[in-house]
């Protein structure tokens, strides 16, 4: 029930249905329609504006820290391939591919031993589709060891990521710590997900969003980024109050 709710609810926390609503409303009610305009025109000057985007993502991001040690296991969570692109012998990324190649580098250069993909079918309708087989497939080409590589394929959330993982962890490497990768904005909930499992994580946060401001004119020319930075940031801190009241954090 939960993962369905999450899902369907992600339409209402979608800033562009806030702006349409608000439009429908005015053409719906003409006593209110200069309240309705005024306030749709506001909201999507606010949520266009690439500044004030990329200030909220920034403060929403974990932050950036480099790898000091070797691990014997680095999890990443999937999230990184588009469902909805059709292609044949490809692997269709999607905005987190970060999440994988910033992995396969750390391994290659030995900071890791051993990578957990962890991550099935996060649509609705579609339980058949799954990321870890097709990402696994990719790491061996791409170099990893057979013997090195561990998929997780049953998760559909973040939740599950750290419940279905949680058991090979501590099978593999007790009370070890291991490497977390996952987009930056996701980092906070995914960190708090995998502690209450009871598993001892690093977080390397990857795929950063934010970026230094520079001081120009395009600061204040709307922009769909930033509406799509927006989209993140909504759904993430919606997801981190969902969490935190089921439990699960």
């Amino acid at each position: 029930m939960f993962f369905f709710l999450s899902k369907t609810l992600n339409i209402l926390l979608n800033p562009l249905v806030w702006i349409l609503v608000l439009l429908l409303l005015a053409l719906l009610n003409r006593y209110r329609r200069k309240f309705y305009l005024t306030t749709a025109t506001l909201t999507f000057l606010i949520l266009s504006n690439p500044f004030i985007s990329n200030l909220f993502m920034g403060w929403l991001e974990y932050p950036q820290k480099p790898v000091e040690k070797a691990y014997k296991i680095g999890v990443v969570l999937t999230g990184m391939i588009d469902p909805f692109v059709k292609t044949e012998q490809q692997v269709a990324f999607s905005g987190g591919a970060d999440r994988f190649t910033e992995t396969l580098r750390l391994y290659h250069l030995g900071y890791i031993e051993k990578i957990l993909i962890s991550g099935g079918s996060g649509l609705l309708l579609d339980k058949n589709f799954s990321e870890s087989p097709q990402l696994g497939e990719l790491a061996a080409i791409l170099g990893v060891l057979p013997g090195d590589l561990i998929l997780e394929s049953n998760s559909r959330n973040t939740y599950e990521n750290a419940k279905f993982t949680s058991p090979i962890l501590k099978e593999l490497s007790g009370n070890e710590e291991v490497l977390l990768i996952t987009s930056a904005f996701h980092m906070r909930r995914a960190v708090a997900c995998f502690r209450k499992q009871g598993i001892n994580v690093v977080p390397y946060p990857v795929d950063f969003r934010s970026s230094k401001v520079v001081v120009d004119y395009n600061l204040w020319i709307p922009g769909s980024g930033a509406i799509d930075g927006w989209k993140i940031i909504v759904k993430e801190l919606a997801g981190m109050v969902a969490y935190k009241m089921a439990g699960y954090t």
